[in-house]
């Protein structure tokens, strides 16, 4: 077999491994945390920047709404808060408030996924 096609076949599966990996990550989140997940991650995810910016803040209000259906989100919520306050400033001061965002949402999301699999 041509070597090419064996590296490219080896590539592929260690993509598809990481794929199926990320994608379990998340099985064990609550519906409500799985929710807010879904809106946060491509917006943390995406580069840095204005647009990044832009986009987040144009999604704070429905970030907010769907913390509320998280039980003890309230850390959470009050960094939404700080971070709406940051849409309109410099990027520095949004990038810090986002990263308490996400540093909220882990704090509940770690602990949610630790509880629902203590039940199980």
């Amino acid at each position: 077999m041509n070597f090419k096609y064996l590296a490219i076949a080896a590539v592929s599966l260690l993509s598809l491994n990481v794929a199926a990996k990320e994608e379990s990550h998340h099985h064990n989140f609550t519906k409500e945390v799985a929710a807010f997940h879904d809106v946060l991650a491509p917006l943390w995810h995406s580069p840095d920047g204005k647009q990044k910016q832009t986009d987040t803040c144009a999604k704070v209000a429905k970030l907010k709404k769907l913390a509320t259906d998280i039980p003890q989100s309230e850390q959470l919520t009050k960094n939404l808060t700080a971070l709406a306050e940051t849409c309109n400033q410099d990027q520095k001061l949004f990038d810090k408030a986002f990263h308490h965002v996400h540093l909220a949402f882990h704090n509940i999301s770690d602990a949610k996924k630790a509880h629902k699999k203590h039940k199980e």
